[in-house]
C-alpha cells in the first residue's frame, strides 16, 4: 500500500488537474490503497486536503499569461463603457432639466429606470450565461448598452429616455455578473484577486472619464 505521503501527492495532482472535491479524494484513496476511509479516519483526511490545498497553492502560476492579460484588459475596457454610462446622466441632468423643463422628481425616475434595469438584468438574464454561454450573452449585453447610449442621445422626451435607461440598465446588469464571473475564471489564483481590482478600477476610471469629458 502506499504511504500517506505518496496518497497525498497523488491527491493532489489529480485535484489540481480536475479540481475533484473531497469526496472524490476519499474515493481515490480507497481506491488506491484497497483501505476503507472510515469517521475515524477525520483527522487523517483534513490532513490531506490541508496537502491537496497547500500543494495546488505551491503549483499555481505566479501571473498571467497573454491570453489572460488579454481577457482581463478586454472586461476592464467593458467596466469602463459602464462607468461612462452610469455617470453620462448624471452629469446631463441638469441640461435635461432646463431644456425639457423637467421637475425634479420627474428627472429622478430616469435614475430609478437604470437601477430597475440593472436589477433585472443581474438576477434574470446574467444567470443565462451559464446556460447560453457567456460569449454571446456578454457581446449581446455590449451591443444593447452601446445602442442605448447612441439612441439615448437622440431622445425627443421624457419617455422615450426612461424607456431607454431601463434597456440600459439591463444590459449593466447582465455585464456586471457575467465581468466578475469571466475575469475570476480566466485569472490564475494567485493573480485572481488582483485581476478583480482591476476589472472594479475601469468602473471608477470610466465615471471619471465621463465626468472629466462634462467638464470639458
Amino acid at each position: 500500500p502506499l504511504s500517506d505521503c505518496q496518497f497525498a501527492q497523488i491527491a493532489a495532482r489529480r485535484q489540481a488537474k480536475n479540481q475533484i472535491s473531497l469526496n472524490d479524494v476519499r474515493y481515490e484513496r480507497t481506491r488506491i490503497t484497497g483501505r476503507q476511509v472510515i469517521a475515524a479516519d477525520a483527522n487523517e483526511e483534513s490532513d490531506v486536503a490541508a496537502t491537496v490545498d497547500r500543494e495546488r497553492v505551491l503549483d499555481a502560476p505566479t501571473g498571467l499569461s497573454v491570453y489572460q492579460f488579454l481577457v482581463v484588459a478586454l472586461c476592464c475596457l467593458i467596466n469602463i463603457a459602464d462607468g461612462f454610462d452610469v455617470v453620462s446622466l448624471a452629469v446631463s441632468a441638469p441640461v435635461l432639466s432646463k431644456d425639457w423643463q423637467l421637475d425634479p422628481a420627474i428627472l429622478g425616475s430616469m435614475f430609478s429606470a437604470s437601477a430597475v434595469g440593472l436589477v433585472v438584468g443581474a438576477f434574470v438574464i446574467g444567470p443565462m450565461a451559464d446556460k447560453v454561454g457567456r460569449r454571446p450573452i456578454m457581446l449581446g449585453a455590449l451591443a444593447t448598452l452601446a445602442a442605448m447610449l447612441l439612441l439615448s442621445g437622440i431622445a425627443q422626451n421624457i419617455q422615450q429616455l426612461f424607456v431607454l435607461r431601463t434597456i440600459t440598465g439591463v444590459g449593466l446588469g447582465t455585464l456586471v455578473v457575467c465581468l466578475n464571473t469571466t475575469v475570476a475564471e480566466y485569472a490564475s489564483d494567485k493573480a485572481r484577486n488582483m485581476a478583480l481590482a482591476i476589472l472594479h478600477i475601469g468602473f471608477t476610471f470610466g465615471m471619471m472619464l465621463g465626468s472629466g469629458i462634462a467638464a470639458l
